[in-house]
């Protein structure tokens, strides 16, 4: 989507996953809400030394191939105990505070002094305010999968709404047959 209202970010292709932060320890939630502490446990270790009272992280378990975020090599990763990193692109809990409520731009600024001088397995997930085709032409370019687009102003919902679209980098040819 077009115009300043939407923020644009890389779309990881890895693992959606929650971090639990609190007591000087970690645990990592899958989507539907599986405990994975165990299966990311470099991820959960570097995540208990954030500097919070406690917090609720929202984000992307991905590992690299050839500088991008690649599926298969994170599966590896998981079956090896090789190197991942998360992503994280929202805080919806922060020191005893309830911040889905408050829109997207004021949770991700609160999420980066959060993620200020973390454990490099642990990154903020930067975007681009605005027009995000120039950004989706780049990932497409450099082979990534594509972009995810929020609304600047949304509140955390949960769930899949309208104010999250992904944008998918497809390629496709057309061939004549004679």
């Amino acid at each position: 989507p077009a115009g300043a209202g939407w923020i644009h970010e890389v779309k990881y292709d890895g693992y959606r996953a929650l971090i639990a932060v609190g007591g000087g320890k970690a645990t990592v939630y899958t989507r539907s809400g599986l405990d994975w502490s165990e299966t990311f446990a470099g991820i959960a270790a570097a995540a208990a030394q954030l500097d919070v009272g406690d917090a609720l992280i929202d984000g992307e378990i991905v590992a690299f191939k050839e500088g991008r975020p690649d599926f298969a090599t994170l599966k590896t990763a998981i079956a090896s105990g090789g190197e991942m990193t998360f992503f994280a692109f929202d805080l919806l809990r922060h020191d005893g505070e309830d911040l889905r409520a408050l829109t997207n731009v004021e949770r991700k600024e609160r999420l980066r002094a959060v993620m200020a001088g973390a454990d490099p397995h642990l990154q903020f997930a930067e975007h681009v305010a605005g027009s995000g085709e120039p950004l989706f032409e780049t990932m497409c370019r450099e082979g990534f999968e594509g972009v995810v687009s929020k609304r600047a102003d949304a509140p955390y919902r949960g769930k899949r709404t309208q104010a999250w679209l992904k944008t998918k980098c497809i390629r496709r040819q057309e061939f004549v047959i004679v």
